[in-house]
């Protein structure tokens, strides 16, 4: 059910147009962020699948402007290939946690 969303979502926004990687990946991190201010909060499940599915989104997205190997029917169990997107993404230069870290101003772990 999870990657069917992904996948239609995806297939939306494939025709965006250009967007440049920066753009990418200031609205992945920008998208990260929701995602961990509502694993602290008592968000509702609609409202937290929302946050998971842009966070997904965007993970996509920049995956395929930097060339890295992608799928959204692979998410049919997001959390494994959420983490070997991001891992993929810190072995090309780009590792989130510590951006995240940089964003609110600590060091990464």
């Amino acid at each position: 059910m999870y990657s069917e969303l992904l996948i239609l979502s995806y297939r939306e926004t494939e025709a965006d147009g250009q967007v440049s990687p920066g753009e990418l990946l200031a609205n992945l991190l920008a998208s990260r962020g929701r995602c961990r201010r509502d694993g602290r909060s008592a968000r509702s499940g609609a409202g937290t699948l929302a946050t998971e599915l842009d966070y997904d989104l965007a993970l996509l997205r920049l995956c395929a402007a930097m060339g890295v190997d992608h799928d959204p029917q692979r998410f049919t169990d997001p959390g494994p290939e959420r983490s070997r997107l991001e891992l993929t993404l810190a072995g090309a230069g780009i590792d989130l946690g510590a951006l995240d870290a940089e964003l609110d101003g600590h060091e990464a772990p």
